[in-house]
């Protein structure tokens, strides 16, 4: 009875939520526990501690229940202790009201609305265009119209509210504004033919890349140093407005595919972002076939250093799953001496992938010693990561170097 008590007193009447959902409880207000804003609320009674929703229900039914069983919310608020809106269940079932009222991740758990429902309105999402009350009451009465709407039938109503098919078959299927009544107002949509749907609606169209921009973006990622691609991916699609997806189609050349740089040093190549030319693939190929005894032993690092591509690179156009149209051509083989198979153990300056030279590593001690700079401000200086910054001050790294 104390704990009963406890839970009365430190509880407040609000409004229940409105719509299909809760039409058992419309008639029963919420009790909210006070002082619990981000969790369930809990009272301690003989130094232990209970959940009050938990506690109030079993109060109510005058009986325990089992561990087994929660205790779950008609009304969705974590707050809330009134018996009339909780009801026992197995986790399953606790599940499937998530699942049934719009109350999983994909639904509001990352913007607040699972955990406190009363601060997000129904109805409104996140990203997209915004519809409000008023806007939806039109697209009902505009659904209303409409025998049995399809997808085409969203699409044009998503075209007279300018806002997305998505958002109209929300409403239409009573995921969004189910609280919502038609406006009762009439709307003349007329229905789009399928002519109409296959070219964009001028002012919903999202903003295209012209060709121009296609040729520069692909040009400055070719230009660009193979370890120094990642951040011009990076720097491309701030610049651009671009997707990550669109930006990769692009230079995969998945999309625009007849657009390309006006570079005449690359048109030899056959594609117009190849980076090596019909006769430097025919080489690789002859001189990897040429050698098989050397193919374990670095030829593939060898020919690296060679051409202008990564080890990866090279391993595919050997395995004939990159540029397999370029034909094989066995007189382009490289000589036993034009392999610089000896250079590939070099250390320092000499290696072939180094990219900093003793008084660069000399100098960077030096900064960290005696102006005491940031692994950061440093890596930023020579281009390179902090990481490898950090790796070099530490000798881990460059150890010959005094």
């Amino acid at each position: 009875m104390e704990l009963v008590m406890t839970i009365s007193n430190r509880a407040k009447e609000v409004p229940p939520p409105k719509g299909k959902g809760y039409k058992s409880i419309q008639n029963s207000p919420c009790w909210l526990f006070a002082g619990c804003e981000d969790r369930y609320p809990e009272i301690t009674f003989n130094g232990k501690r209970y959940l009050a929703h938990r506690v109030a229900y079993e109060a109510s039914i005058n009986e325990l229940i089992r561990p087994n069983l929660v205790v779950r919310h008609k009304c969705d608020r974590p707050r809330c202790v009134n018996p009339a809106h909780l009801e026992s269940g197995t986790a399953l079932d606790n599940f499937n009201d998530t699942q049934k009222r719009k109350r999983n991740s994909a639904f509001g758990s990352r913007n607040g609305a699972l955990r406190f429902p009363e601060r997000l309105p129904r109805g409104f999402r996140t990203h997209g265009p915004k519809v409000d009350d008023e806007v939806a009451a039109d697209i009902k009465q505009a659904l209303a119209s409409k025998r049995s709407p399809d997808r085409i039938d969203f699409i044009s109503i998503s075209a007279y509210f300018d806002t997305t098919p998505d958002q109209v078959e929300a409403i239409a299927v009573e995921n969004d504004f189910v609280t919502v009544e038609p406006s009762g107002r009439g709307f003349e949509i007329p229905t789009l033919s399928l002519d109409h749907l296959t070219v964009p609606f001028p002012e919903f169209r999202y903003k295209q890349l012209s060709q121009s921009q296609v040729a520069e973006i692909r040009w400055r990622y070719f230009i660009a140093r193979n370890c120094d691609r990642r951040r011009i991916k990076r720097h491309l699609r701030k610049q651009f407005k671009i997707s990550k997806a669109t930006l990769e189609n692009i230079l995969g050349r998945k999309t625009f595919k007849n657009v390309a740089p006006e570079i005449p040093v690359i048109k030899e190549r056959g594609h117009g972002m190849a980076i090596l030319s019909d006769a430097e693939v025919q080489s690789i190929r002859a001189t990897w076939d040429a050698f098989p005894d050397l193919q374990k032993k670095g030829l593939a690092s060898a020919l690296e250093r060679l051409f202008p591509v990564s080890h990866q690179s090279i391993d595919r156009i050997v395995a004939r799953e990159q540029r397999e149209s370029v034909p094989d051509d066995p007189s382009k083989a490289l000589r036993l001496d034009e392999i610089p198979l000896k250079q590939l153990h070099q250390r320092g300056e000499a290696h072939h992938s180094c990219k900093l030279s003793d008084d660069d590593v000399r100098e960077i001690r030096r900064l960290r010693a005696e102006e005491n700079l940031t692994y950061q401000k440093i890596a930023e200086r020579f281009n390179v990561t902090k990481e490898n910054i950090g790796s070099i001050i530490r000798r881990q790294t460059r150890k010959d170097v005094k």
